[in-house]
């Protein structure tokens, strides 16, 4: 009995240690698997975090990007349209500038133009009133002249009558000898003997019976 106790106790000994070691292994096992179950996840959320803070970083970045591309945009814009401008009013400077030069170079060309219709209009009509003046002063002279040929004709007497007789007698001898040219030109050639003009055949019988004095100068005298 005491022999059969030793075998169930050693065989209970046997079997405690086995299901000691059993449970120690199974612990240790199960330990093992928490522990990796541990590192998975630690592993998984540090994976999860990386991933968010990349994406976020994306997510800043191309906002970021975004509106520095849009300030990028607007000051060139703002710079494309200063420029534009100052380039415009330099172009209307130089406009104006030319515009001017073109306006004074018409005003002095038109002013020189009419300068010269002026004074061609003032040299035309000074032209016609010097010889309207001329053409006056020879009439009042005329005037002049004949009045003092009276007044010295009814101061001297018969010896001016004389001359002017005289002077008559030559003038009709001379109108006589320039009628009968332009009988003598206007006549054919032949040998009958020109003839005075039925108009100038009175006037010149009577200068030539009043001895040369033709009764036009006659009347002109008497007047």
């Amino acid at each position: 009995r005491q022999d059969r106790r030793k075998l169930s106790s050693s065989r209970r000994n046997r079997s405690g240690n086995n299901e000691n070691s059993q449970d120690t292994e199974r612990n240790s096992r199960l330990s093992q698997s928490r522990t990796r179950r541990y590192e998975d996840i630690a592993k998984q959320k540090a994976a999860c975090c990386t991933i968010q803070t990349r994406y976020r970083a994306y997510v800043v970045g191309t906002r970021d990007r975004n509106a520095y591309l849009q300030k990028r945009a607007a000051a060139f814009t703002i710079q494309v349209r200063w420029r534009a401008a100052l380039l415009a009013r330099h172009c209307r400077a130089d406009y104006q500038r030319k515009r001017h030069a073109c306006i004074t170079i018409q005003r002095h060309w038109r002013a020189r133009k009419c300068g010269r219709d002026v004074r061609q209009a003032y040299t035309s009509q000074r032209r016609a009133c010097i010889v309207l003046q001329s053409h006056w002063r020879r009439n009042l002279a005329q005037h002049k002249l004949e009045k003092l040929r009276q007044e010295r004709a009814a101061a001297s007497g018969p010896l001016s009558r004389k001359l002017q007789r005289s002077r008559a007698v030559r003038k009709g001898n001379r109108s006589a000898k320039a009628a009968e040219e332009t009988v003598a030109y206007n006549t054919p050639a032949t040998g009958d003997s020109p003839k005075l003009p039925e108009a100038l055949e009175p006037e010149a019988q009577a200068s030539v019976n009043s001895g040369g004095e033709s009764p036009i100068l006659r009347q002109e005298e008497d007047s």
